[in-house]
């Protein structure tokens, strides 16, 4: 009372060394101190090991209080807490039966509903003109090769052989060739061109012969 604020250093009533010998001296030997009675293997047996057993202990505990001592008083008492003391156990059956068919019906529904892989263009193209060549007469058997199915229709009309072969060829390069995205832009456009020229060609040839 009679001195008023008396200054105090508290480091040294801590560790008189971090004053008498400097805080970046006392670091470096704390520090050296670190290296030497440092253990991974140790830290890892004690506190990794005492963390991990406290993590199952409470799983355990978890386990134990919501699984096995669930009994059907429990249950009771739940189902009561969320829908009153009047709860009809019979219509919670009934209804939770229904939730499960209708769940069933909704998988079998989005299942069969699936929609059909859609065959690309160029072989759509080629199954149109191949049902319309068979129309003129021009049928291709299952063990006939392509090759020989051109001459066929070479020999029925040569104008339209060629038209087919220009057809063919361009089917083959999208259907079996490594093309990059222009390059099967490019060749499905022919393909366009070639599938309305021969459409005319076979239109002409089923007027002439009716």
């Amino acid at each position: 009372p009679d001195n008023g604020w008396v200054r105090v250093d508290p480091t040294a009533a801590v560790d008189p060394s971090r004053v008498e010998q400097g805080f970046s001296q006392q670091l470096l030997s704390e520090k050296n101190a670190l290296s030497t009675n440092f253990d991974i293997t140790n830290y890892l047996s004690s506190v990794w090991i005492s963390q991990l057993l406290l993590q199952f202990e409470a799983l355990d505990y978890e386990w134990t209080k919501l699984v096995i001592n669930f009994s059907q008083d429990k249950q009771n008492e739940l189902l009561s807490h969320w829908f009153g003391d009047e709860f009809d156990y019979e219509a919670a059956g009934i209804i939770f039966v229904a939730m499960i068919f209708m769940s069933i019906m909704i998988w079998l529904f989005h299942r069969l509903a699936k929609p059909s892989i859609r065959a690309p263009k160029w072989i759509l193209y080629y199954q149109q003109i191949e049902k319309k060549l068979n129309n003129l007469g021009l049928t291709k058997s299952n063990a006939q090769l392509q090759k020989q199915y051109v001459n066929q229709v070479s020999q029925f009309d040569v104008q339209l052989g060629k038209s087919y072969q220009q057809f063919i060829s361009n089917y083959e390069k999208l259907q079996y060739q490594e093309n990059s995205e222009l390059e099967k832009s490019q060749l499905l456009q022919k393909m366009k061109e070639q599938y309305k020229q021969l459409n005319a060609q076979i239109k002409l040839l089923v007027n002439h012969n009716s």
